[in-house]
């Protein structure tokens, strides 16, 4: 039976980013792409100019559609914005034996914030529980952890105290530091090193996560963190080769 693959995420006209990215990795990776939009941001490469979240009803029911026709490989969460959807999310994944990564967007890489403080002390005290993976960047671990990150040094100890505290393995992505990231589970820490690319790419993060799922519901039998690495290694060779299409600064991966 083919294996299928959810992004419940957030609509990125430009296609850069969101939906419409995590279900062209799917495809590429062999798992058949499903998705649920949970907002729509009018973006474009100069930046996010506002979010409009989807109505809870249609989100839920999209869920409740798919789970009762098909077997769900596994699921990738993006964008939430909203506590009441990360509520429904988290109704819809508990207790499910399926992997699901989580990519804790709080911030567009243009500045658009997607949070606020009741949404993040839902991750902290429900949502992550439920998680396979979650993958925050600098940005996303000091939002979800309340603590300032100046150095590398400071990231990874935050990021260990925030994975011992709430039991979730996490991968702290280095791209606005150094390029290294780091698998982190409880007091274990390995690094993954990387390099610094002069380019501003659109959709890193949501490449990342959408690829590291799609080898999770192929490769169960393989190593989370030999799946990361894998899957950064096929990140970084798309960032080199990724296109400027639009008048921003941002420049655009293929698939």
């Amino acid at each position: 039976m083919k294996k299928t693959g959810v992004s419940i995420a957030g609509f990125d006209p430009s296609g850069g980013a969101g939906i419409l990215l995590d279900t062209a990795v799917f495809k590429r990776e062999g798992i058949y792409p499903m998705g649920v939009i949970t907002a729509v941001l009018p973006q474009n490469s100069i930046g996010v100019t506002n979010y409009f979240p989807m109505d809870i009803k249609q989100i839920m029911e999209s869920l409740e559609r798919i789970e009762k026709d098909f077997t769900i490989g596994g699921i990738k969460i993006g964008v939430i914005g909203k506590l009441n959807i990360a509520e429904a999310i988290y109704v819809f994944i508990k207790d499910k034996n399926y992997p699901v990564v989580l990519d804790p967007v709080f911030v567009s890489g243009t500045g658009f914030e997607l949070y606020d403080d009741e949404l993040l002390e839902f991750f902290r005290e429900k949502l992550i529980s439920e998680v396979s993976l979650i993958t925050p960047n600098l940005k996303e671990m000091e939002l979800l952890s309340g603590e300032k990150i100046k150095n590398e040094k400071d990231a990874v100890q935050v990021a260990v105290s925030f994975s011992s505290i709430y039991k979730v393995r996490l991968l702290l992505k280095g791209g606005h530091i150094k390029g290294n990231d780091f698998f982190i589970e409880g007091n274990t820490v390995k690094k993954i090193e990387g390099k610094l690319v002069d380019k501003d790419v659109h959709g890193t993060g949501c490449f990342l996560s959408s690829m590291i799922l799609s080898k999770m519901i192929k490769e169960k039998d393989k190593p989370l963190f030999y799946i990361i690495v894998e899957s950064k290694r096929i990140l970084f060779d798309k960032i080199k080769q990724s296109i400027k299409l639009g008048n921003g600064k941002k420049y655009y991966m293929e698939v």
